[in-house]
């Protein structure tokens, strides 16, 4: 009996590790669904895919943001660190090389081009000659860790979100961790930085309303649009504006009615719901696993526009993810709606804009 145990004890011992290897993997399986691909099925949508237009292929890669200035001319900031000036035909030249990893991009009233940078972890400008500056490295004491997105005021006010604590390349770890983390913060015209809000959900894609008098800023795990009154007795402010969007949202950009545009990048509900319902301990483990057992991001992506009155349309959805994976962010330009692309795709993409929504006034 007594070698039968001595026998037994090793098998014993050897289900510790076992069982402690499904604790691990269990969740683990769990988390690479966070953003699985999905089938072809979604909603109609008011545009065609087969009318996107790729522009800037072999040149443009993960060119996260796209800003047109007044004369029509496309900039877009890629993994290199390079701005490129695309012309219309997809030709692309390099504009600047910032020396990092230029995300948000936006034009000032001067024409000077604003760029978030979350490599060098600052906010930059850079004149028409190429000339480069640095804006903003901190606000209120605290450094800058992920510069994301920027929109730029007529008063010379510029508005940006510092969207994480974790540096660039590590964002999903917040994605899973879903703490309020991120902040929006203001440059004021006379050069001084200011936090306007803290404790925001990995704040991301911030624009202004027509009238300039309302902020609007995505959080995307919340799949919301929040907007900050900027004048007026409720100034300071904030309110959700939307929620419930069909997936993470990124970056948003109004349209020539004001209506607001936002860019869909992971439209993941149901493992979504899986991973919002650990507990959050458990989300704070996952959080902290190897990068090579996080999971990436899934080619899905969707761009809607979003109604004054809040209606939510559907413009492109492809859940395929093979014409528009991914998305990051889309602007509107002459005839176009300009799209870009940080996790897929080579190069930047057009489709010709929607018809316009009668009566519309604008987001306010």
């Amino acid at each position: 009996m007594a070698s039968a145990t001595k026998r037994c004890a090793p098998r014993a011992a050897a289900r510790r590790p076992l069982t402690r290897a499904f604790g691990i993997l269990l969740p683990v399986g769990m988390l690479v669904a966070f953003f699985p691909g999905l089938s072809a099925a979604g909603p109609e949508s008011l545009l065609r895919l087969g009318d996107v237009e790729r522009i800037g292929a072999g040149m443009l890669k993960g060119a996260e943001d796209v800003a047109v200035d007044r004369e029509g001319r496309i900039f877009a900031g890629c993994e290199d660190g390079v701005i490129y000036e695309v012309t219309p035909d997809g030709k692309a030249s390099c504009f600047v090389k910032t020396g990092g990893r230029p995300l948000g991009l936006c034009f000032r009233e001067n024409g000077d081009l604003l760029v978030c940078d979350a490599k060098r972890r600052a906010v930059l400008s850079v004149t028409a000659a190429g000339l480069t500056s640095v804006l903003a490295e901190a606000a209120d004491g605290k450094p800058l860790f992920f510069p994301d997105d920027i929109w730029a005021a007529r008063d010379g006010t510029v508005y940006f979100t510092d969207a994480t604590t974790y540096p660039l390349g590590e964002e999903i770890r917040d994605l899973i961790r879903g703490k309020p983390l991120g902040r929006l913060i203001a440059i004021l015209p006379d050069g001084t930085v200011k936090v306007l809000r803290e404790k925001l959900y990995f704040p991301n894609g911030v624009t202004l309303s027509p009238d300039e008098s309302t902020l609007f800023v995505a959080e995307t795990p919340k799949r919301r649009i929040l907007r900050m009154a900027l004048t007026g007795e409720e100034k300071g402010k904030t309110e959700t504006f939307v929620e419930g969007l069909p997936g993470f949202v990124d970056g948003i950009a109004l349209d020539s009615q004001g209506n607001l545009l936002a860019a869909i990048p992971s439209v993941s509900e149901k493992n979504r719901k899986r991973v919002e319902a650990l507990p959050g301990p458990l989300r704070g483990l996952l959080s902290r696993l190897p990068r090579a057992l996080l999971p990436g991001v899934a080619r899905e992506g969707m761009v809607l526009r979003i109604r004054p009155d809040r209606t939510v349309e559907v413009l492109l959805s492809d859940l395929r993810g093979e014409t528009i994976p991914s998305v990051t962010n889309v602007i509107e330009a002459g005839a176009y709606l300009y799209l870009g692309f940080l996790y897929y795709g080579d190069g930047i993409a057009r489709v010709p804009k929607p018809a316009p929504v009668p009566g519309t006034q604008g987001v306010h």
